[in-house]
């Protein structure tokens, strides 16, 4: 009888791992969306940033030229 027992402690064992490694995917996948989404919208916050640059140098705005450089300027830190 307690063979059956350990058989059947062993194969819920084997199920909650399996399903808390899905759930830890799970996790993964959607980290990965979340970062790519950030990745996109920070791109297409440097395209704008560039193209409003790209107006203030054609205006002559040159203090609003050396603002926009230093935000696009790559962190120090960062490398």
């Amino acid at each position: 009888m307690s063979f059956l027992n350990d058989e059947e402690q062993l194969r819920i064992e084997k199920q909650r791992m399996k399903q808390n490694a899905e759930k830890e995917k799970l996790h993964k996948i959607m980290e990965n969306i979340k970062n790519d989404k950030d990745k996109a919208s920070n791109m297409r916050n440097q395209d704008i940033l560039k193209s409003q640059m790209q107006i203030a140098f054609r205006s002559g705005d040159t203090q609003t030229v050396k603002k926009i450089e230093r935000l696009l300027a790559p962190d120090e830190e960062s490398g």
